[in-house]
């Protein structure tokens, strides 16, 4: 899983700055959170469950978005 994720990151060409939104809580979008994080990018993150979403800011993630509840994501 975590090579998947390297190579997802490296594949769009990452650069410290951008910005990312990760959909999904589980262990792969937990560790892009980590790797986008590493490579400098402000990550964003939509999922389900406290606890996932606290491990994502625990990762380094700048928001998080609870994705069942439609008044806690912003509009684009």
């Amino acid at each position: 899983p975590l090579a998947c994720v390297v190579l997802g990151l490296a594949d769009l060409g990452l650069a410290p700055g951008d910005r990312l939104l990760v959909v999904g809580g589980g262990p792969i979008g937990l560790l892009a959170v980590a790797a986008a994080r590493a490579a400098g990018a402000e990550v964003t993150l939509a999922g389900r469950g406290a606890l996932r979403l606290g491990r994502a800011v625990s990762l380094g993630a700048v928001a998080v978005h609870e994705s069942t509840d439609p008044d806690s994501i912003p509009a684009a």
